[in-house]
């Protein structure tokens, strides 16, 4: 069974609950608002309905209100009211009532069934309903919160409506209250908030699993069971990650290999990191020892590792003394003048006439081959005598005596030389006759005659060796060779004849 006691209650604006209340008496105020105008009148006209009846009706410019005092019916023709400002009239009802004018604040003679009546004091004057909103506040009466307005009347007493009507209901189970929406509520699952039936519209993810990365991961909206889970990994440890870095919070303490050795840079057999790459073996050979005995050509030192004991081969006889005159060897230049080897004559068999002659024996020192090297400095090296020639065998240009001769030689030393050499000379009887080819003719010379130039057929030379014959005239002649048919003779120093200049020698 439910007990129902009908009260005017604004503090349960909502919803009843199960306290029982009732209101004994309300001593409400209103205060007069001092307006000589209105926005709308309010007036009084006979009416015949009973004394306790009330209606309210509204169109779409106004709204009347009927309702009764002393036996007699007033209407009163005011705008629309919305229902807010009734509810806010509820909320304060048990309250005060004022005007934000300076006026006196009139007694509410009677405050029933959300119906309160107030006297009229003065017919001219404009009313207005002000509230409070909340009891327990201490809001002053500053007209900031007010429902009728305008309202006017010749009657002594006014009764206006001030709210809507409430109830409080009480029953023998409680009330469901709660806060929760559809979306707090587990999806396939259902609820009561407030009385209503609610459909839970969370959506069920149960189980989810996480495996880290470089980017995040969102974890889904809705219900976990408890079951999912951030997967861990025991190699995240500070030793596994390079110094300087920090993964999940984890600084890094290992060393990261730098560096930009290849394998050929490291000996075979062993290993080591660079910059990318790690455990990488080297390929450089180990020689370990290598030992040389230099020679005539160049020998290769073994590409690889050398450990040091390897050596070049020294001689305690690589000294000038053992080395012929003018002979460089490792720069070691020699000075030994023994005993001269006489070159062969340039005969061979064809030239042989008789048994054991010349032709048929060949004796004396070989020729080298090549005979001759262009030097590419205008100059050209004898390789069987060691002397150097101009490439040039006609280098004046033509022909002089023999003074002349010897001068023009001594003249090429002057200043830096001539083709970088200070020390040219005009040759001896025996260097013109080492050119001498005995097995030619026109000119009598080792064929090819090339690398030389100008050469001529019938070239007559001088040579710096005087023709020492009788003493009287000992300095009147000088040796002469002539290289087109290999003859040596002697002339007069005051003839004319070809200068080939030379250098060096044994």
């Amino acid at each position: 069974m439910v007990n129902r006691t009908w009260i005017f209650n604004p503090l349960f604006a909502r919803h009843a609950t199960n306290l029982m209340l009732r209101i004994q008496e309300f001593n409400v105020y209103l205060r007069l608002a001092p307006f000589r105008s209105a926005d709308c009148a309010c007036y009084g006209a006979p009416a015949s309905s009973s004394a306790s009846e009330m209606t309210a009706f509204t169109n779409s410019s106004q709204t009347q209100f009927r309702m009764s005092k002393h036996g007699q019916k007033t209407s009163l023709r005011c705008q629309p009211w919305k229902i807010l400002r009734f509810r806010w009239l509820l909320l304060l009802a048990s309250g005060l009532l004022g005007c934000a004018s300076a006026a006196k604040a009139l007694k509410i003679t009677e405050f029933k069934n959300g119906y309160l009546t107030f006297s009229v004091e003065d017919p001219s004057l404009f009313y207005r309903v002000e509230f409070k909103p909340n009891l327990t506040d201490s809001v002053d009466w500053d007209g900031s919160f007010h429902s009728l307005r305008n309202i006017q009347t010749s009657e002594a007493e006014v009764t206006v409506p001030v709210g809507v009507f409430y109830r409080v209901v009480g029953r023998e189970t409680p009330w469901i209250g709660g806060t929760a929406s559809a979306s707090d509520i587990l999806v396939g699952k259902s609820a009561f908030v407030e009385d209503d039936a609610i459909e839970g519209t969370m959506p069920n993810i149960g189980q989810q699993t996480f495996i880290p990365g470089t980017a995040p991961q969102t974890i889904s909206l809705g219900f976990h069971d408890g079951t999912g889970s951030v997967v861990g990994d025991a190699a995240l440890a500070a030793g596994n990650i390079v110094t300087g870095a920090t993964i999940f919070e984890v600084e890094g303490t290992a060393l990261q290999a730098s560096g930009d050795a290849q394998a050929s840079h490291v000996l075979s057999g062993k290993t080591f990191s660079r910059d990318g790459a790690v455990d990488v073996s080297g390929t450089m050979p180990n020689i370990g020892q290598q030992t040389f005995i230099p020679g005539t050509a160049p020998q290769t030192i073994s590409l690889g590792y050398h450990d040091g004991t390897g050596v070049v081969e020294g001689d305690a006889d690589l000294t000038p003394e053992n080395i012929a005159l003018g002979v460089n060897i490792f720069g070691v230049t020699g000075t030994f003048e023994g005993m001269a080897r006489v070159p062969k004559t340039g005969q061979d068999g064809a030239r042989s006439n008789r048994a054991r002659d010349d032709g048929s024996l060949q004796v004396g020192a070989a020729w080298p081959n090549p005979r001759f090297t262009d030097n590419g400095d205008e100059t050209v090296t004898d390789n069987l005598t060691g002397l150097m020639w101009t490439k040039n065998s006609n280098l004046p240009g033509g022909v002089r005596n023999w003074a002349d001769a010897v001068d023009y030689c001594t003249d090429m030393n002057a200043g830096a030389g001539t083709f970088g050499y200070t020390d040219w000379r005009l040759p001896n009887v025996k260097e013109l006759q080492s050119l001498i080819n005995y097995g030619n003719m026109y000119p009598a010379m080792p064929v090819p005659t090339a690398p030389f130039t100008g050469v001529e057929s019938g070239a007559e030379y001088w040579s710096s060796s005087t023709f020492d014959f009788f003493v009287p005239y000992a300095s009147d002649d000088s040796w002469w060779v002539d290289l087109r048919r290999g003859r040596v003779d002697h002339r007069p120093k005051t003839d004319a004849y070809q200068v080939w200049p030379v250098r060096g020698g044994l």
